[in-house]
């Protein structure tokens, strides 16, 4: 579980709190950063840095490519959204 212990560090440099949260949607004020957020962060620039070909990007995360495709499906990411060909 390398991408966790990759998130969990640099999480110190992440303002994140549990105390700010909206309890009824669980979202954070525009401050605060969750989990969910720093790791979707870390997988899409992942992925950038590697032109979008999952298996580098993967390695480079420490995951396999089928992890990085669940967090590529989980995220709703696309490479088109990334470079904004859609809208």
């Amino acid at each position: 579980m390398e991408i966790v212990d990759n998130v969990m560090e640099k999480t110190n440099s992440y303002p994140f709190s549990s105390e700010n949260t909206d309890s009824k949607r669980g979202h954070r004020d525009n401050k605060r950063l969750s989990l969910h957020d720093i790791e979707r962060a870390e997988v899409e620039s992942a992925l950038r840095r590697n032109g979008w070909v999952q298996i580098m990007a993967a390695r480079e995360l420490g995951i396999t490519q089928r992890q990085i495709g669940y967090r590529i499906k989980k995220y709703n990411l696309s490479r088109f959204d990334a470079y904004g060909f859609r809208g």
